[in-house]
């Protein structure tokens, strides 16, 4: 089976770095490698309900205004360098308004929605994609579509996350 494609957009200004893939659904998790390995030891395909579900059996919960968030790798579980956390967003919902001190990456695994640059351009994305939000940037994320926008989201550990109003956000799932 050939790779994925990948085509990669950019805004004028390329701050905001949008990579889509176009792949089959049981490529969808890793669009970049075969249909093949996308299979976990036991036979399971990384994009199934009850794979994706698995990942988060044992992290805490976190939900924030129809945003529910769980710490996959953060400095409580032992990560030191990076965070690393599973976001899902439910339709018509979306993040507050905020910026942070580190870039922040977000690899999309299903759904579609919007990533807003408060005071510049809306970039439209699908799953399967990558998101590179820069620092200091106020931006959203809102689901546009009709199932659960979700994605891995990874920043610098230590970065600061701020609200729209320039007041640090004490996000209980950091820990």
């Amino acid at each position: 089976m050939e790779p994925a494609k990948r085509m990669l957009f950019s805004s004028p200004d390329r701050k905001v770095l949008f990579v889509a893939g176009t792949a089959p659904a049981t490529e969808r998790f890793m669009p970049a490698v075969s249909a093949a390995t996308t299979k976990t030891a036991t036979g399971e395909v990384y994009n199934s309900p009850k794979y994706r579900d698995s990942i988060v059996a044992d992290v805490q919960e976190f939900e924030l205004a129809g945003n529910k968030m769980y710490g996959l790798a953060t400095p409580s579980r032992g990560a030191s360098e990076v965070e690393v956390w599973l976001t899902r967003v439910q339709p018509d919902a979306q993040t507050p308004i905020h910026s942070h001190t580190g870039e922040e990456v977000i690899v999309v695994l299903r759904g579609r929605g919007e990533a807003r640059r408060i005071g510049n351009e809306t970039i439209t994305f699908e799953a399967p994609c990558t998101l590179i939000l820069p620092a200091r940037e106020l931006h959203q994320l809102a689901n546009t579509g009709r199932e659960v926008l979700e994605g891995i989201a990874a920043i610098p550990a230590g970065s600061k996350i701020f609200d729209e109003h320039g007041v640090e956000m004490a996000l209980p799932w950091r820990v």
